[in-house]
C-alpha cells in the first residue's frame, strides 16, 4: 500500500512497473479525478517513456511506446459490454502490449480479468492524498 501525494503515485507506478510483462492486464480503479491517468502517466515515466499521457476519455484508446513495453491505456468509462468486446483487446495482448484499463471493473461479465488490480482512493480530509493498493503478482511493499 502506498498512501500520500504525487510521490506515493511516482512510488507505486515504479513498483506496478517492475511486474509488468507482454500481454497483461492491469485494472485501474478510482471515481473519477482520483488519479488513474496521473498514474499511468508515471508508470510510463517509470519506463522511461518520451510520450506524454492524456485520458484517452473521448478516445478511449492511447498507445504509449518505452523502450522496454508497448503499453495501451483505455478508458472505458464510455463504453458499453459491447463495445468493449469490439475494442480489439484480444489484438493488443497477441502483439505483446500491457493493457492499463480505466473502469474495467464496470463490465466484469464481458471484460478480461486483470493480472494486477490497482486501487486508488481520495483522503477525505485532504484531497491531495491518494492510498494505492495493488493486488496480484508479486508483493509490492
Amino acid at each position: 500500500m502506498f498512501k500520500g501525494g504525487i510521490q506515493a503515485t511516482h512510488d507505486a507506478a515504479a513498483a506496478v512497473s517492475k511486474l509488468l510483462k507482454p500481454g497483461m492486464i492491469v485494472s485501474l480503479v478510482g471515481d473519477l479525478g482520483a488519479g488513474k491517468t496521473t498514474l499511468v502517466s508515471a508508470i510510463a515515466a517509470s519506463l522511461k517513456s518520451e510520450h506524454p499521457v492524456s485520458s484517452p476519455t473521448f478516445t478511449v484508446i492511447h498507445e504509449v511506446p518505452t523502450p522496454t513495453l508497448m503499453l495501451c491505456h483505455i478508458d472505458a468509462y464510455r463504453c458499453s459490454s459491447r463495445d468493449v468486446l469490439n475494442l480489439g483487446l484480444d489484438d493488443y495482448l497477441n502483439d505483446g502490449y500491457v493493457l492499463l484499463i480505466e473502469w474495467l471493473e464496470m463490465f466484469a461479465d464481458a471484460g478480461p480479468l486483470p493480472d494486477i488490480t490497482v486501487t486508488l482512493l481520495e483522503d477525505d480530509s485532504d484531497p491531495d492524498v491518494r492510498t494505492i493498493t495493488v493486488d496480484g503478482n508479486g508483493d509490492l511493499s
